[in-house]
């Protein structure tokens, strides 16, 4: 069932978090093919070190409470170079007969291209509230020139009617 999802999956066995399963797609998104199957969680993605992952995957290995968030950043080492990608994924923890969590099941999306999409839209955003705003100002004192320049001109006005 998990080599046949079209999303990618994998299972982490025991409180080792060792890889046991993982379909294509999830193979794609870690970039180091099969190699991964057999290890151990941390040692298969030692550039996890530092990022909450290892501590989450505990947590719901521990609790038995599933885990699930959106747009969360790792930082993986994919077909050799360092990336930042974006990934929706769950952790599922899957329990024996006796109701103990024996594995972790792991379903991720790749939104890398949404989020980035957003931060870039978002940026723009920004940039053109700014000149907007610098814009605003720019309308505001050139006005205030005008109506001074414009009283001034009264002024000169009234003054040259009252030689003539």
């Amino acid at each position: 069932m998990i080599e046949e999802a079209s999303v990618a999956t994998c299972l982490f066995m025991g409180k080792e978090m060792v890889f046991d399963i993982a379909n294509q797609p999830m193979l794609d998104i870690l970039g180091k093919g099969d190699t991964i199957l057999g290890k151990p969680v941390a040692e298969a993605l030692p550039e996890l070190e530092g990022q909450p992952f290892f501590g989450i995957l505990d947590e719901a290995f521990t609790t038995g409470i599933p885990y699930g968030a959106e747009a969360v950043p790792a930082d993986l080492v994919v077909n050799g170079k360092l990336g930042t990608y974006y990934f929706d994924f769950t952790y599922k923890p899957l329990r024996n007969g006796a109701g103990e969590v024996f594995a972790i099941m792991q379903m991720a999306v790749d939104v890398t291209s949404q989020v980035l999409s957003r931060q870039h839209l978002e940026a723009s955003e920004a940039r053109y509230r700014q000149l907007s705003h610098e814009l605003e100002t720019l309308v505001e004192v050139r006005t205030q020139e005008l109506t001074t320049s414009n009283q001034d001109l009264i002024r000169s006005n009234e003054n040259l009617q009252q030689f003539a």
